[in-house]
């Protein structure tokens, strides 16, 4: 069972690229499997393209470069990797500087795997992308132009690009808690909200509050 377990896995890693096979039977098991046989798998699973069949200009990639560099020299990031993918080809792919204070003799690869910072923020970006490739998406309109409920608001004339690089305006945290405690008592929590143990109705009174802050009951 254990061992069925270990070649389940393997054999999925296998089929995400997390390596190549490249392993041969050392002897013949039977006419079907002889020595020698074996699968061996290309090395990445997604294809290198040339930038320029895909539209791409090869000095705008560069520009990615400086960028990633000087993330590292800022200190914004200890290192990276850059992928860009087209019609399920590849056209630019580095790795840049090392682990930096973590572990200064271990490289960056292209393989390198990371803790993701927001792991919100890879899938919505990706449903961005693919929103735009299918035409159904401007980028470059606002928030009013889509999302009819932010009509009439402050919100109506935020440019979606602004949004997507943090640079809109909005606040960078939104303190709903203090909605549930009292301020004039040390902030002690309020009795209608929270309660010494668990119960339903308490549960439900906090994330009242909540989800009415986060649909515009506060200001944002």
């Amino acid at each position: 069972m254990k061992m069925m377990k270990i070649t389940q896995g393997v054999g999925a890693d296998l089929l995400n690229g997390k390596f190549s096979a490249a392993g041969k039977l050392p002897v013949s098991v039977c006419d079907s499997y002889k020595a020698g046989d074996g699968i061996v798998g290309p090395d990445r699973v997604l294809p290198l393209a040339n930038p320029s069949a895909l539209g791409f200009d090869p000095l705008r990639l560069q520009k990615i470069d400086f960028i990633c560099a000087e993330a590292i020299a800022k200190q914004a990031t200890p290192g990276c990797v850059a992928l860009v993918v087209k019609d399920g080809q590849v056209v630019y792919e580095k790795a840049f500087d090392t682990w930096g204070t973590i572990r200064k003799s271990l490289f960056i690869k292209r393989r390198s795997m990371t803790w993701p910072p927001s792991p919100r923020s890879a899938p919505r970006t990706m449903a961005v992308m693919k929103l735009v490739d299918e035409g159904r998406l401007d980028i470059q309109k606002t928030l009013g132009d889509y999302l009819p409920w932010t009509r009439g608001s402050n919100k109506q004339g935020l440019k979606i690009w602004d949004v997507l690089l943090h640079q809109a305006g909005l606040k960078a945290f939104i303190p709903f808690y203090k909605e549930t405690i009292d301020s004039s008592k040390e902030g002690i929590p309020l009795p209608g909200i929270y309660a010494a143990c668990r119960t339903a109705c308490t549960a439900s009174g906090l994330a009242e509050i909540c989800i009415s802050a986060a649909i515009g009951g506060y200001p944002v």
